[in-house]
């Protein structure tokens, strides 16, 4: 299980707690559904950014708030690979012919 979602899952659970929200009042507030939040809460679900903002004004908290705990960038202790297209300038930037560089951890690679 990831560490940094377990943390986010916290959060959500604390704050929601905070409100005395049920997960089901939560869901309606938010506009996502009950069994995703609960595998939010349990540092089982990845949520996007868009369910990050939807959970964050459901709650009445800012982002920050949501993420408190997570560490900023990426994280020091995981394993990296630098995965480069062809004719990419840089990590993380996307070129003129739409070729770019990513630094993605391993523990997230897909097969």
């Amino acid at each position: 299980m990831n560490h940094e979602l377990q943390i986010l899952g916290e959060n959500v659970r604390r704050l929601r707690g905070n409100l005395k929200l049920s997960q089901a009042e939560l869901a309606v507030r938010s506009g996502l559904h009950r069994t995703y939040l609960s595998g939010v809460e349990r540092g089982q679900r990845n949520p996007s950014f868009f369910s990050l903002v939807a959970l964050a004004r459901a709650l009445e908290a800012s982002l920050s708030e949501l993420t408190r705990g997570v560490e900023s960038g990426r994280p020091e202790n995981h394993a990296r690979e630098l995965l480069t297209c062809p004719g990419a300038q840089s990590p993380d930037v996307i070129t003129q012919d739409k070729t770019a560089t990513a630094i993605i951890p391993l523990t997230h690679r897909v097969a």
